[in-house]
């Protein structure tokens, strides 16, 4: 069976948990559902062994968990000469490992690439595995609906029952499930030839994980001033973007002889052809900032940098504005730029979000999870130049760009650990102490944001302050001015205070 250039639904398991193993199986193709004698040509269960790609080694076990038992094969965008499908070297039936071939970890994302729904009966749409359903009363199907809420998602339709685009799927456990898959293609993302890409600045250097044998090194090394060229040449004509420091992953730890993963990089490393010629995170900050922005939101770029990076990194996050509908619309926007993320229902990878209104802060019980989510205020600018926009923008999946700015991954500067000291002995003193939790939250938004803002750490630690912190504080009934003489530094926490 040739996947090759093909998408696929899949069901995505870790069938060994003690040593964080996944695997996939094809169930559903663009043409149709995949049929047995098609699985028989993988041997053994139909299945294929999930291998770390090298650009998450990092995110691997998380991102996978998170697909949740579905996900989405794609092959279809590969460029010409890269084989994500490979027999597995370990593969040994006799000693547990019963899939023939691997298939590399950048293959395998979540569904919000793609528009698909599960046809579930009336009263079972909590078990929909999808982010939005379709319901089936008899032959009457309508939707859809969000599965988190169970709200309607836009505006309501109806399939015939004989739809060409509804599929019954044999699952692995024999039962059949309803998909509708409408007629809907991924945005095709081109490459370039690496003749045609002027040389970027030599003097970064990038670690490869391969042996030392030449011609193994070469070509990552090529694909590694690939990278920083195209990256460099799409910053300065398309959208002028600040060039990114990003710490390079270091190699994965060397898994268990019995079963170790086929390699620890991509093919994509074997060739001189990048598979995507940009950042994809810097592509949703643009996405974000210009959909919020042309609708009469008043913020800078870093400002929506920021918003993203809570969206990736913490459960929930709280939006507020001078009016609630303002702080809804927002909410809705952030959903349709990010086109497949359900920020009202905490879909898709990204952070459940919640709407709030500018009012006194009153005291919030500590058993509310939103006790401790992060705050972002939005300002509204003057004039009446706003547009909605008519469509959702690209596709980008929460998987993805959390893998992207993992590779950012550093320590937290001294300086800034004592300034967080400082402003927990002020709080503490004032009877309401950090909780264990949030520390934890400010250290994993510190780790990364630094290196993905343009203010570096003294940056991040301005929003650290007015995002995350005074917000706590102002749950807890503090006297938020305290933190003050901590924050001379930082005209978004002192605007606050």
């Amino acid at each position: 069976m040739d996947l090759s250039g093909r998408l696929f639904l899949a069901v995505i398991e870790e069938d060994n948990t003690q040593r964080v193993l996944f695997r996939v199986r094809p169930l559903l193709g663009e043409d149709g559902p995949i049929q047995q004698e098609e699985l028989e040509a993988f041997g053994d269960d139909g299945y294929l062994r999930v291998v770390p790609d090298r650009h998450e080694q990092h995110t691997f076990k998380e991102r996978m968990r998170e697909l949740g038992t579905l996900c989405l094969i794609n092959l279809k965008d590969t460029p010409p000469g890269l084989d994500k499908v490979r027999p597995n070297k370990n593969y040994a039936p006799l000693k547990g490992e019963r899939n023939r071939f691997v298939i590399y970890s950048d293959a395998v994302n979540s569904l919000s690439s793609q528009t698909m729904y599960e046809v579930v009966a009336d009263g079972r749409a909590a078990t929909a595995g999808t982010a939005a359903y379709y319901l089936r009363k008899g032959g009457h199907i309508q939707g859809p609906y969000d599965q988190g809420t169970g709200e309607p998602v836009d505006a309501l339709s109806c399939i015939a029952p004989d739809n060409n685009r509804l599929y019954a799927v044999s699952m692995p456990d024999g039962r059949e499930r309803l998909f509708y898959w409408p007629q809907t293609a991924l945005i095709e993302i081109s490459y370039e030839a690496e003749q045609d890409v002027p040389q970027a600045d030599e003097a970064v250097e990038e670690a490869s994980a391969l042996p030392p044998q030449e011609p193994a090194v070469e070509a990552p090394q090529r694909s590694a001033r690939m990278k920083r060229a195209v990256e460099a040449l799409s910053q300065a004509v398309d959208r002028g973007l600040r060039r990114q420091r990003v710490a390079e992953p270091t190699e994965q730890p060397e898994q268990s002889p019995e079963v170790e993963p086929e390699q620890d990089f991509s093919p994509e490393d074997e060739t001189q052809k990048p598979s995507r010629p940009y950042n994809a995170y810097e592509e949703a900050v643009d996405r974000l900032h210009e959909t919020l922005s042309r609708a009469g939101y008043a913020l800078e770029r870093d400002s929506v940098a920021n918003l993203l990076l809570h969206l990736l990194l913490f459960p929930g996050v709280g939006v507020t504005a001078r009016y609630l509908p303002d702080a809804r619309l927002a909410v809705r926007l952030m959903k349709q730029a990010l086109s497949g993320a359900q920020p009202s229902g905490g879909q898709q990878g990204y952070a459940k979000v919640t709407a709030g209104q500018d009012a006194a802060p009153a005291p919030v019980p500590n058993d509310d999870p939103a006790a401790y989510w992060p705050e972002i205020h939005l300002n509204v600018r003057a004039g009446f130049d706003g547009a909605l926009p008519d469509a959702p923008g690209a596709v980008f999946d929460a998987g993805q760009l959390r893998a992207e700015i993992s590779a950012a991954m550093a320590n937290v500067p001294q300086e800034a650990l004592t300034l967080l000291e400082d402003a927990e002995r002020t709080l503490s003193d004032a009877g309401h102490p950090l909780p264990l939790t949030l520390k934890h939250d400010l250290l994993r938004y510190l780790r990364i944001a630094p290196a993905l803002l343009p203010g570096g750490i003294n940056m991040a630690m301005d929003y650290v302050m007015c995002c995350q912190v005074i917000p706590f504080a102002r749950r807890q009934g503090a006297d938020v001015s305290l933190l003050r003489p901590l924050c001379t530094d930082m005209p978004r926490a002192l605007a606050l205070l």
